[in-house]
């Protein structure tokens, strides 16, 4: 007989209600909300079916089949694993976690009906339906309200899988369907990712995807038995040395599951029903608790998982908060049953009962109680598992440890995992481990993990010195303390040595901050220092090579060179910049900064038709790339110099004490092209009239008008010889921005531009016809790229 139950306040309450049917239930008001019946003391409806039904359990034949509890299915019976399995909703720790208004508890006692009487109709898909054009089911393995498993064919792979189906709650809002359907797509993935690089205890997952019928896992088909029905098939119980070696191959797989990916996965239903024995002799844990997504009806928020088995569920997942010790007490649970015979879930006589599972949580009785003849070594593993608070519980690494060396010996193992995983092999490593897990460290040796831990590898006398240190210990900071000087007499030597190294990999690390941080400024430093190079040659500098004559060699001396320098940076050092010429191609230039000597030493070379000039070294150390970043500063510099005049260097030659050049015509720079003026209009005869037409007289001198469009002003010189043979010139000033007006008689004529410290900005020449007028424009762009420009000229 089933029993569908609510409990709130103490009371106990049927979800159906006797008189009208509603599952509409008041859970505070203890009344039907359809009929308004007040339940209070009404005993439950035997039988009564809940919208939050659990899973029924396996179907009937001739090889029962287990209930969908399981994530993969054995061709044995799985018991009764509904039993076990009592979803709760969660309200908070340190009360009883009460459920929301129409929660459900879904238990079945001991005189349920047999499975061939159940009813396996509702819900669930029919046999042959296939899912996503490949799994076709083949039969049902079992069903509830939640959902059913069945057995299946993968069409396309040809090969048996078990296919589980995940239902919404009914009467669940779109709001809460949604939500569920999303906890459900994050589990699978997570468990889709536990088969990469995979676990031989666990099965694979195949596939998992949802349509209009619900959500589906897809996961591999295992034949053999639940361990539960091998404990009944033994008589109650096994040997002890098969229950560990069971649950050594659970605590691996428990391992796998807590420390692989970037967060836990929790199984939070270790039992006996869902730990399978293969039919190849292999442990399988499966079942990890995706049909047990709990929604609150009739809230607005979506509650904590509290899922679990009575018995085997420690209190704080009871509360909503599993933790992976959680497993862990799950684990020794069912290995406490196993070598007891002792069914922790027959406590509860078939009911949940918060105020039992407080009462009975971590209260297992002692095995050797039981057994006199089970090893002592492990009622204290056993102990260690089940302990009250999860923080005394050992990690999956450590209970495999525990229960490996109990039954293969001590050989290979280490003296000591802490819960990070980190092992020790040698006493130094245990006391530098212990030293970095300090606070954990104290509770291992107070809990005698420590102790009971050296006693199982046979290191008697580490287990001694644990015991003297928490006997003499005043606390437990104490107490570790003196373990450390115990198993290590030179403890204080050893840490002044270990401080010492700390202190110096400290200061190493400051340093190379420092260090690269300097490079840093370095590096900026350098780059505004060549833009400051560079301004100061462009335009801080008057050089003379524009004025040269051209195809004649000059000379530029060390003297010449010592001023320019002293021009452009002399203010910034201690005295005079001092400048050293050597053959082939040094500059060495020298000054004093701060009180420091600085030697840069320059490579000149001619280049691109400029010269060009590269950083070799400062003080005979060599800084790229920070001097690279100075000597394309300079080089920039003297392309924009260049720039200002129609020149370039065709051959330079360093020698001792100077350099020689020779300068030429600039390439495409420098020369101004006056177009020729248009054709000059012409007058069309008009038909006599009693009124005479004035034909227009025509101009008897050339007009030039010159714009000078710079922002700096120009001198203009023009030089010619009119079409009569008469010579004429003249020299004016344009102010920046402003027109001068010019009468050549008609003739050929050639000019020059010049700035006014004298750099030769442009020259050229043109021809002027007798009665036209032109205008003449001054640009930079028409300085530096001479582009005639259309309808310069106009006729009078």
């Amino acid at each position: 007989m089933r029993r569908h139950l609510v409990i709130r306040g103490g009371f106990v309450l049927p979800v159906q209600c006797p008189r009208c049917g509603s599952f509409e239930i008041s859970v505070d008001a203890h009344v039907c909300k359809t009929c308004g019946l007040n339940l209070t003391g009404i005993e439950p409806t035997a039988g009564a079916f809940s919208p939050a039904d659990s899973e029924l359990p396996p179907a009937p034949g001739n090889s029962p089949e287990p209930s969908p509890d399981f994530d993969a299915v054995t061709s044995q019976p799985a018991g009764d694993s509904a039993t076990e399995s009592s979803p709760v909703a969660d309200s908070g720790a340190g009360q009883a976690p009460p459920p929301a208004d129409g929660d459900t508890i879904a238990m079945r006692d001991d005189d349920a009906p047999d499975p061939a009487d159940r009813d396996l109709s509702l819900p669930g898909l029919p046999v042959g339906h296939v899912l996503q054009e490949r799994y076709r089911l083949d039969r049902a393995l079992g069903r509830g309200g939640y959902g059913a498993a069945y057995l299946a064919e993968d069409l396309k792979l040809k090969r048996v899988c078990v296919v589980k189906q995940m239902l919404g709650r009914p009467g669940a809002s779109a709001r809460q369907l949604a939500e569920q359907q999303r906890i459900f797509d994050h589990e699978a993935s997570l468990l889709v990712k536990l088969n990469h690089p995979g676990h031989s205890s666990i099965p694979e997952i195949y596939d998992h995807f949802s349509d209009d019928t619900g959500s589906y896992l897809v996961m591999k088909y295992i034949e053999g038995r639940s361990l539960k029905q091998a404990i009944q098939d033994n008589h109650g119980r096994l040997h002890w040395r098969e229950a560990v070696q069971i649950m050594v191959s659970v605590c691996s797989a428990l391992n796998y599951m807590h420390t692989h990916g970037q967060e836990p996965i929790m199984h939070r239903d270790v039992k006996p029903a869902n730990i399978l024995l293969g039919s190849d002799g292999r442990v399988w844990l499966v079942d990890f608790g995706l049909a047990r997504t709990e929604i609150h009806q009739g809230s607005s928020s979506v509650g904590r998982r509290t899922s679990g088995s009575l018995g085997y569920t420690p209190l704080e997942q009871w509360f909503g908060e599993p933790v992976p010790a959680s497993d862990i007490y799950a684990a020794g649970a069912t290995l406490h049953y196993m070598v007891t015979g002792l069914n922790p879930l027959n406590d509860y006589s078939g009911r949940f009962d918060i105020q039992k599972i407080h009462q009975m949580h971590a209260r297992f009785t002692p095995i050797r109680a039981v057994d006199s003849s089970l090893p002592q070594q492990l009622q204290e593993i056993i102990a260690g598992a089940t302990a009250y608070e999860p923080a005394n519980r050992p990690t999956a690494l450590q209970l495999w440890q525990q229960l490996q060396v109990l039954v293969s010996g001590a050989k290979n193992v280490p003296l000591f995992t802490f819960k990070s995983g980190a092992s020790a092999a040698t006493v130094e490593e245990l006391v530098d481990l212990c030293e970095q897990n300090r606070v954990e460290a104290q509770s291992h040796l107070y809990n005698g993990a420590f102790e009971r831990w050296f006693l199982l590898i046979n290191r008697n006398d580490l287990a001694s010195a644990a015991g003297r240190a928490v006997e003499q210990g005043k606390n437990q900071r104490d107490g570790l303390e003196r373990f450390l000087k115990l198993i290590m007499p030179n403890l204080l030597a050893r840490r002044a040595r270990y401080f010492g190294l700390q202190f110096a990999r400290m200061a190493l690390f400051a340093f190379v901050v420092f260090f690269v941080a300097m490079l840093f400024v370095a590096f900026a430093g350098s780059v505004v220092l060549g833009q400051f190079v560079r301004q100061s040659i462009a335009s801080g500098v008057v050089w003379t090579f524009t004025t040269e004559d051209l195809h004649k060699e000059h000379i530029y001396t060390e003297q010449f060179l010592h001023e320019k320098f002293n021009q452009v940076a002399g203010t910034y050092f201690d005295r005079d910049i001092g400048v050293q010429i050597s053959a082939p191609d040094q500059l060495k230039v020298s000054a004093v900064w701060n009180g420091y000597p600085v030697n840069a030493m320059f490579s000149v070379r001619l280049g691109d038709r400029k010269p060009r000039f590269y950083i070799t070294g400062v003080n005979g150390i060599p800084l790229n790339p920070f001097t690279d970043n100075i000597s394309r500063g300079i080089n920039a510099g003297v392309d924009q110099a260049f720039m200002r005049g129609p020149v370039d260097v065709s051959r330079m030659i360093v020698r001792d004490g100077y350099v020689m050049f020779t300068l030429e015509k600039g390439q495409n720079r420098g020369e101004i092209q006056i177009p020729l003026p248009s054709p000059a209009p012409t007058t069309t005869p008009l038909p006599p009239t009693s009124t005479p037409t004035v034909t227009p007289t025509p101009v008897n001198v050339t007009l030039v008008v010159l714009f000078n469009e710079l922002d700096e002003a120009i001198e203009m010189e023009i030089f010619g010889q009119s079409s009569d043979g008469e010579v004429w010139q003249t020299r004016l000033e344009i102010a920046p921005h402003e027109a001068e007006v010019i009468e050549p008689p008609g003739g050929k004529y050639v000019y020059s531009v010049r700035y006014k410290d004298g750099f030769l900005a442009a020259n050229g020449s043109a021809t002027w016809t007798l009665h036209q007028a032109y205008r003449v424009r001054i640009t930079p762009d028409l300085l530096q790229t001479p582009t005639p420009e259309p309808n310069l000229s106009s006729s009078n």
